[in-house]
């Protein structure tokens, strides 16, 4: 009876230590999935500028504004990724986002946005091109959206003094990288009409699809492409120009990424400073075999094969932060400076098996010099999942540490015992100083390394 009652006793007080334990260790951050008001507040936005921009479509505004603009008006299409329903059987489809955090929050309490957008018409940056036709209209329909998404929050739409205000930040030299880069550092708040959602851009040297870059609206608007090519060109189809090897193409700033990307087989592109005026004298004289644009019209001389290809064009909100570039945002990521897509985490603990630190505690490692040799000690005071050692000698304490044990220590210890281990290096250099690290490694692969330690091994 006695013993039943220590037995318990025993395993009760084994539980109500591991209990403390658990509330005393500190627990992983990494992939813990909680979402920070700030990244919610981002994702607000986007719903925030989608319900305003519905709107602007349910009202009618973005016909009258595209409409209006005789230039760029007949260039513009309404992509329709998000058609004008606000409500449908009592249930509101595009409701502005309830509590406010982060940037939402910031930007109603200030009743200022920050908006990037190229600077193209400052002193030696007056860029000429094609692209200038959608300046107007840009503008219009940008301002048109920021009212609604005002008036979603009880704020008065321009031109009342209250209304929120759009403010410009200059981005110079004109790159699709730059723009995501500093929206991702929080330089801005949202994006001009800037990237179509198709294309790459290069952040910190590294390409990737703009839309796992950063959050984006709707499509706003879209433009067709056409080639333009002379009377007497025998291209008669899109196909036909794709096909050619020996194609010299000549493109604007809008279509410079797009030509890129699918006139692969072409002999060369051009990218025009004055697009419309250069390519098009360059298709007339024969300079160029065809000319990229946006307008269905061409220039005296030239007809347009149509591409059926239409670049769509949202707003575009900050991303999440992904230290290590692997498509998980750091506040999933089990492993945030680490990459690891596959997110493995063997042990179920939070933290990615490539993060994850091997459990073993070393009381003691020291290096003593023999004759002709150098004999490593080292004790555990306790080994968690732990399948071995190995030992690694360098030089250098900054130098090159090779492994020097032909096979893995085996572990010996436990998760409630430790254990003591020797290992005698007969090929230390006489006279030399040498550095020794020791690593330990779980039976899930991860190593954590100890040291370094260094001794001269005796003459």
């Amino acid at each position: 009876m006695r013993k039943q009652v220590m037995k318990r006793f025993i395993l009760t007080t084994a539980l109500v230590s591991i209990c403390l334990i658990s509330e005393v260790l500190p627990q992983p951050v990494f992939g813990s999935g909680s979402i920070p008001p700030s990244i919610i507040g981002k994702d607000q936005l986007v719903d925030a500028l989608d319900a305003a921009f519905v709107r602007v479509l349910d009202s009618g505004k973005f016909r009258e504004i595209i409409n209006s603009d005789p230039v760029a008006g007949p260039l513009m299409v309404n992509i329709g990724d998000c058609y004008p329903r606000i409500v449908e059987d009592g249930v509101e489809i595009y409701p502005f986002p309830q509590n406010p955090t982060g940037l939402l929050k910031n930007i109603l309490d200030s009743k200022k946005i920050r908006m990037g957008t190229f600077d193209v018409f400052s002193p030696g940056h007056n860029i000429p091109g094609t692209f200038h036709v959608f300046d107007n209209v840009n503008v219009v329909i940008m301002r048109a959206i920021i009212d609604e998404l005002g008036k979603g929050y009880g704020i008065p739409p321009s031109p009342d003094p209250g209304a929120i205000q759009i403010v410009p930040v200059l981005l110079w030299p004109p790159s699709s990288g730059l723009v995501f880069t500093k929206l991702n550092k929080g330089d801005f708040d949202i994006t001009d009409f800037l990237g179509a959602l198709g294309a790459t851009a290069k952040v910190g040297g590294i390409p990737a699809r703009r839309r796992k870059l950063a959050r984006f609206t709707c499509t706003v608007f879209g433009t067709p492409w056409y080639i333009h090519v002379s009377n007497d060109s025998p291209y008669q189809t899109f196909d036909d120009v794709l096909a050619d090897t020996n194609a010299d193409l000549c493109v604007g700033m809008l279509s410079a990424r797009l030509s890129a990307d699918y006139f692969k087989n072409a002999q060369s592109i051009t990218q025009g400073t004055d697009d419309l005026v250069e390519c098009s004298a360059g298709v007339v004289d024969g300079t160029y075999d065809a000319y990229l644009h946006f307008d269905p019209i061409p220039q005296p001389g030239l007809r347009s094969i149509p591409m059926q290809i239409v670049s769509g064009i949202p707003i575009w909100v900050a991303g999440d932060p992904d230290q290590d570039k692997d498509g998980i945002p750091d506040y999933l990521d089990n492993c945030p400076t680490t990459f690891n897509p596959d997110q493995a985490d063997a042990d179920g603990d939070g933290i990615g098996d490539v993060c994850d630190p091997t459990l073993v505690s070393l009381s003691s490692f020291t290096v003593s010099p023999g004759a002709k040799e150098v004999t490593l000690k080292w004790a555990t005071t306790s080994e968690v999942d732990n399948a071995g050692f190995n030992v690694y000698r360098a030089e250098l304490k900054n130098g090159e540490y090779l492994k020097i044990n032909p096979a893995l220590i085996p572990a010996q210890g436990s998760p409630t015992q430790g254990a003591s281990y020797e290992y005698i290096d007969k090929n230390a250099k006489n006279g030399r100083a040498c550095f020794y690290k020791l690593e330990d490694i779980d039976i899930h692969g991860t190593s954590t390394m100890h040291g370094p330690v260094n001794v001269t091994a005796s003459k």
